[in-house]
């Protein structure tokens, strides 16, 4: 879509969101909360009423994925169709953008994620059904495109979205990203089926001490700057208060049954006292709970003292990476 082009989408917008699936083994398989973040934000500060849906082909064997998605989209009818992908996923639009576009001719197609955050070029110009990226931390971004596509207005005016203008890729300057985690809604779990994800299939953690599962986050941004890690979150901190966490575990664990929390934050442990204030909060609850961390414990800020505390809240397993020996490098 070139930005000049002004797309409207109606005043009661449908979107579609798409976790493609992975060709890469072990093929693994956990809520996504990206999607499901996206989808609450916009409930909650759209000025229209927005409707969801969520199809996650990675659930889908892989001779039912086509029909799965076609199926889908003739049934919702999206205006736009929101693509979250992984550099490991990216393959997935050779075959399925044609299928997305042949049955959803005038969707509007958006890509996002950590690819698209560093491959938006690419993307733009290899896949013409393709019609923008958004770029960074998606929630803001995605809300303003849409709002825009829904007034018709031109899309060059709205930050984190990389586009075409005249045939070539133009990409805006990042939104801003958002102090407030609390002002976040807790992702929209109701457009899935979260005992879909309780299978036999492979998780980040590599085991479970409880079926019953799902990924929360707690902060975001990392302020290290190791090369090889992603920065879509930036390098502040920013961190959701003890309550509004631990409201969020509550709610997953009084609602939906989960009894296994899996904590991706980029470093769950950059505040110490912050952290047993968490671990505190959730022993005081009386909730039976395990906790793991798959990543986002930072190994050189770890204690033994914080071990024995993990342990106590319920944390069963810690993956550290090996990072670097080198304070130089760090």
């Amino acid at each position: 879509m070139e930005s000049k082009e002004k797309r409207k989408i109606g005043d009661r917008p449908r979107i579609l969101f798409v976790k493609p699936p992975t060709d890469v083994r072990p093929a693994i398989i956990d809520v996504p909360l990206g999607p499901l973040y996206l989808s609450s934000f916009l409930k909650k500060y759209c000025r229209l009423p927005v409707v969801t849906d969520l199809v996650d082909l990675r659930l889908c064997r892989r001779p039912d994925r086509e029909s799965a998605l076609a199926g889908r989209i003739r049934i919702f009818s999206p205006h736009i169709i929101g693509i979250s992908l992984l550099t490991a996923n990216r393959g997935f639009l050779d075959h399925y953008l044609p299928v997305m576009r042949r049955h959803a001719p005038g969707a509007v197609i958006v890509v996002g994620g950590p690819h698209a955050t560093y491959h938006y070029s690419d993307l733009l110009a290899r896949h013409k059904d393709i019609d923008c990226a958004v770029i960074g931390e998606g929630e803001r971004a995605f809300l303003n495109l849409v709002e825009a596509m829904a007034d018709g207005r031109d899309i060059s005016c709205v930050r984190g979205v990389a586009y075409r203008k005249d045939g070539e890729v133009a990409c805006n300057e990042r939104e801003p990203y958002i102090e407030d985690l609390d002002s976040i809604p807790f992702p929209d779990y109701g457009i899935i089926d979260i005992a879909g994800y309780w299978g036999s299939h492979p998780e980040m953690n590599g085991v479970l001490a409880e079926k019953t599962y799902t990924h929360v986050i707690s902060s975001r941004a990392c302020p290290y700057r190791c090369i090889y890690c992603h920065d879509i979150f930036g390098k502040k901190v920013r961190k959701r208060s003890v309550d509004n966490f631990v409201a969020e575990i509550a709610m997953l664990y009084n609602r939906y049954g989960v009894r296994e929390f899996h904590i991706v934050d980029d470093i769950f442990n950059i505040d110490r006292k912050r952290m047993y204030a968490i671990l505190d909060a959730i022993m005081a609850s009386g909730m039976n709970i395990k906790i793991a961390f798959p990543n986002g414990v930072r190994g050189d800020l770890l204690t033994r003292d914080d071990i024995l505390m993990l342990k106590r809240a319920g944390a069963y397993m810690i993956t550290v990476a090996i990072e670097t020996a080198s304070r130089r490098m760090q």
